[in-house]
């Protein structure tokens, strides 16, 4: 039986731009030391229709400056990129955290129930990367080399740790008790989460992408195409296999590790020794990273098209036709939600990827959201956060 399709053409969609580290962190970037896209709470049934609160206005972005300026009898003018980056929201406990980059650094706490914002701190000329958060607890990094664990709470610094002239602005990982933390040209460390005792350093001055855990293995993509596999506790080498220099990922599924290419190629290897397992074939190329849940891979087609796979052989079984590129799929509850070039989000079952609903956005793509219990948050480049239900 299909699903209604409800479309809501009344209002216009607020929402800009955010595993569960632990079971009360909602995280739409790593969802999960697995980076699995599917968020442990209850999803959205219907499409939000009621504003809970709008925060105040928290940031000034810009995408680019224009610089204008005269050559002889010329007048030239020139859009040039300000560089400017903000990180999707990060929920946990009563708070919502997030960072926001210019010439300087800033992180910021807000209030779930009200949208005040609770916390800001500016870190001069000095850019942090996107926060890791365990209840009260939040840990970022910064380009100056310093790893920060800060207590939202009580607002001091739990510890910190530097290793100078080595940028820490790439993306923490926390699983259990230990922090991985890449730093440029250095290495990944795996600190105690608790004291920010160096467990161990696993040195590798090229570039590592992300990581994500499998069991008590620690999965590594490099910059260079090797697919890594180290110890958690100890940081030694299982094994390294060349996976090929476009691959991004990894993401984790069981036993199972996924990544995808620039080309739209999906390929499944083993996490056990690092073998292929299989490589998509006669299905639309991949557009986007994945999301995995109950032996699934759902992901974006390049072109068109939202697709699942069987995660154990790569054969298609699911697919919601659409013919605008889309996002990379998002999970809360039984629904996958994806953003696509129609200037919709449309909220597609799990088990058959049929529509249960859809939003539309006025003449403009839609901005990208985290969900928590049925709750809708999300970070615009206007500098606002919002809150619908």
């Amino acid at each position: 039986m299909y699903a209604r399709v409800i479309t809501l053409i009344c209002i216009t969609f607020i929402f800009s731009l955010a595993t569960n580290a632990q079971s009360t962190t909602i995280d739409m970037e790593g969802t999960g030391s697995q980076r699995t896209r599917v968020l442990q709470t209850k999803g959205l049934e219907r499409p939000p229709s009621q504003l809970l609160w709008k925060s105040e206005k928290l940031f000034y972005y810009r995408e680019s400056d224009l610089i204008r300026g005269e050559n002889g009898p010329f007048k030239l003018a020139l859009d040039v990129p300000t560089f400017q980056t903000f990180t999707t929201p990060i929920i946990a406990g009563d708070s919502i955290y997030f960072t926001y980059n210019d010439s300087s650094g800033y992180f910021f706490v807000v209030d779930k129930t009200t949208g005040k914002n609770k916390l800001r701190l500016k870190f001069d000329q000095n850019a942090v990367s996107r926060p890791a958060v365990r209840d009260n607890i939040v840990f970022f990094g910064s380009e100056k080399g310093m790893v920060h664990a800060y207590d939202a709470t009580t607002q001091q610094v739990k510890w910190k740790f530097q290793d100078k002239d080595h940028s820490f602005v790439t993306y923490p990982l926390l699983d259990r008790d230990l922090l991985f933390f890449y730093a440029f040209d250095r290495g990944l460390y795996a600190f105690v989460a608790d004291t920010g005792e160096v467990k161990w350093l696993y040195k590798f001055k090229k570039g590592i992408f992300t990581t994500a855990v499998a069991g008590d293995r620690l999965i590594v993509l490099t910059d260079t195409g090797r697919l890594i596999a180290l110890e958690r506790e100890t940081g030694a080498e299982r094994w390294n296999v060349d996976a090929g220099r476009d691959a991004i990922g990894p993401q984790v599924l069981g036993d199972q590790i996924f990544l995808h290419y620039d080309g739209g190629e999906i390929r499944s290897y083993s996490a056990v020794d690092g073998t292929l397992g299989w490589k998509s074939k006669d299905v639309p190329r991949s557009g986007s990273d994945a999301a995995l849940h109950n032996g699934l891979v759902y992901y974006s087609g390049k072109e068109m098209d939202v697709v699942a796979l069987d995660a154990k052989t790569g054969a298609e079984k699911l697919r919601f036709k659409i013919t605008r590129p889309c996002s990379a799929p998002l999970i809360a509850g039984e629904l996958v939600y994806v953003r696509c070039e129609d200037n919709k989000v449309h909220a597609l079952s799990t088990a058959t990827l049929e529509q249960v609903w859809e939003l539309k956005n006025g003449n403009k793509y839609p901005p990208s959201f985290v969900v928590e219990n049925g709750v809708m948050y999300s970070l615009g480049q206007d500098g606002y956060m919002h809150a619908a239900q």
